[in-house]
């Protein structure tokens, strides 16, 4: 019993390491700024980053004291995926982005956000979901 007791201490450990500071959504007391694309069927979330662990507070510090992540949606409120928990985005920045089959997209398939410093980080793929946004959709 102590070694599944001391492995579910280390998946915690674990988890509040790598996600918790993206993890928290339900704690914001006002809906997050959302964007619909115009053929309506995506929505991004612009959801705000968490000072809860170290990435979170390395984010906040950097990121002019806001910083966020992007979630997108489909048409009907389901979950697609988010944008690496391990990047983080200035929300006072401007945000020049595409949704999924928008011209000038370098990705039919992704939500793009136009920042080179982020080499693809920030992105959101409708066809490969990455590992954070498989497992993100549980919760959704």
């Amino acid at each position: 019993m102590t070694i599944l007791a001391k492995f579910l201490a280390a998946l915690c450990v674990v988890y509040w390491l790598l996600l918790a500071h993206v993890s928290l959504g339900f704690l914001d007391e006002t809906p997050p700024f959302s964007q619909v694309s115009k053929d309506g069927r995506y929505k991004v979330v612009f959801e705000s980053v968490y000072p809860v662990n170290p990435i979170g507070l390395y984010c906040l510090l950097s990121e002019d004291w806001e910083p966020i992540y992007f979630s997108l949606y489909d048409s009907k409120s389901g979950y697609i995926g988010q944008s690496s928990p391990f990047s983080c985005y200035g929300a006072w920045r401007g945000i020049n982005y595409r949704f999924p089959g928008e011209k000038f997209s370098l990705d039919e398939h992704s939500f793009v956000v136009f920042d080179d410093e982020y080499d693809g980080e920030l992105n959101i793929s409708t066809k490969n979901r990455k590992w954070w946004s498989w497992w993100f959709s549980i919760f959704h």
